[in-house]
């Protein structure tokens, strides 16, 4: 069954009414997104430490600045295939980005290099 989760609205400001998806998204913790979005337990720390950083883990994440938006702050978030909102969606997207850094822990050791992967 499907439910909505609840998230931290105090992160970042809500995003403008036209860029809202209306779409359920999975119920679940950080650790089943990313076991079902492929990515392996071992990265998990990784990801935890990105998506915390990024987004707090913010489903309707946008950044005021630059437009980059869900968990992963993906750049148009067009780049998603699915739904931007939707934290599987978001996270397999991510999981192949992430394949210029070297992996999860080279795109880790770069935003904790530079504020940002």
């Amino acid at each position: 069954m499907i439910q909505p989760i609840k998230v931290d609205e105090s992160l970042q400001p809500l995003p403008k009414a036209d860029l809202v998806v209306e779409k359920e998204v999975p119920s679940g913790t950080h650790e089943e997104w990313m076991a079902a979005a492929g990515i392996q337990p071992g990265d998990y720390a990784s990801v935890e430490y990105i998506v915390s950083h990024e987004s707090g883990w913010r489903l309707d994440a946008i950044n005021p600045t630059s437009g980059a938006s869900s968990i992963v702050q993906a750049l148009p978030c067009s780049k998603i295939p699915g739904n931007w909102q939707n934290p599987i969606d978001a996270l397999r997207w991510a999981n192949g980005y992430v394949s210029r850094y070297g992996g999860w822990r080279g795109a880790e050791a770069t935003w904790r290099s530079q504020g940002w992967y």
